[in-house]
């Protein structure tokens, strides 16, 4: 061990001496060089002056690292202009692309804008109208748009360094009007939504539209004054609307309630009445067989009974009153053409033809 501390230590020693004897040998050749001169000669033609420049071997390497630098400093800031250059040119045409898209993008926009203006519009003015009894909108579509132009306009003055982007942002803002006009009038929906949905619920808790499966019957006798269509002798009160079909053709209730009773009659034959809110009532007659019970709870289009020919007829159909309290017969048609408005009869109901004019028809 001792023998191998020896060693390394004259090794070290000797590589030591070594590296100082080339070090001062580099120093002393650097020190020649240093008064080394180099003469460089212009020998004009003629018997003019010759003109001698002197230069050092340090100076000579001084010019040539320094020209190699400058050099090196050209040919990396070329290859970066090409590279720059290249880059613009990829710019310049992905903005013109830009350009084009935008240009088509805002031209759509522009369709749908006058698209959504026009339908819109024309829906919001019919729920307004049905639901609010309003015959004009509360925000007005121009309106939305005065206010998104003027928020991009007080972007544009603000941020002028967005100022030649200009073209792209109007596309955006065309999209800002339409989701600020529909939002503005969603709101007002929604603050009115416990209004709508009360009127929404009279749909289901008053009698409205057919107890017929439409395109499965067709109108008969209608309410009021007819000539008795049994004997053909004398006249009597209609009290109900008549809707012939086939026999057992299922018939469904025209609002919410509870089965109030289920009975049998010389005139109405098999017969259901129904009780529905605010003091409403519905009757069901000349049916084949009922297919619900007393005190049964009922949902609007639910199954209550089949058309048949029972009491006194001329032949299958059904029989159908809306009543008031139990007692006051009120016109059908009243309540059957809220929502069809499907059928001749209600079509010509709804323009204001009277029941004789409308079987004339």
């Amino acid at each position: 061990m001792i023998n191998l501390q020896s060693k390394l230590q004259s090794w070290l020693l000797s590589l030591k001496e070594k590296l100082l004897f080339y070090k001062n040998d580099l120093i002393n050749y650097l020190q020649k060089k240093s008064v080394e001169r180099l003469t460089i000669m212009f020998i004009p033609h003629g018997n003019e002056k010759i003109y001698s420049f002197h230069l050092s071997f340090l100076m000579i390497l001084f010019l040539v690292v320094l020209f190699s630098s400058l050099l090196a400093v050209s040919l990396s800031g070329y290859f970066k202009y090409k590279e720059i250059s290249s880059k613009i040119e990829e710019l310049k045409k992905l903005y013109g692309k830009n350009y084009q898209n935008t240009y088509i993008v805002q031209t759509k926009l522009m369709d749908i804008q006058k698209e959504i203006k026009n339908q819109s519009n024309k829906n919001l003015k019919i729920f307004y109208k049905t639901i609010f009894n309003l015959n004009q909108l509360p925000i007005d579509y121009d309106q939305s748009f005065e206010i998104s132009s003027s928020i991009l306009e007080a972007e544009l003055k603000n941020n002028k360094e967005i100022a030649p982007n200009s073209k792209y942002l109007k596309a955006t803002y065309i999209s800002s009007g339409i989701k600020q006009y529909l939002s503005s009038h969603h709101k007002i929906i929604f603050q009115n939504k416990e209004n709508i949905i009360n009127k929404y619920k009279l749909i289901y808790e008053l009698p409205n539209g057919r107890p017929v499966a439409y395109s499965r019957f067709r109108d008969t006798s209608g309410y009021g004054l007819r000539l008795d269509p049994v004997s053909k002798s004398f006249f009597e009160f209609h009290s109900g609307t008549d809707m012939a079909g086939a026999y057992k053709e299922p018939i469904y209730s025209t609002a919410d309630g509870v089965v109030h009773k289920i009975f049998y009659d010389e005139g109405y034959g098999n017969a259901i009445m129904i009780k529905h809110s605010y003091g409403y009532y519905t009757l069901y007659a000349h049916l084949a067989f009922p297919a619900v019970r007393v005190q049964q709870k009922i949902k609007k289009g639910d199954l209550v009974g089949f058309m048949g020919a029972t009491g006194r007829v001329t032949g299958v159909h059904l029989h159908y009153e809306v009543l008031l309290n139990e007692q006051i017969r009120v016109n059908p048609l009243h309540f059957i053409c809220t929502t069809d408005i499907y059928t001749s009869r209600c079509k010509y109901f709804n323009q204001g033809y009277s029941e004789k004019e409308i079987e004339e028809n």
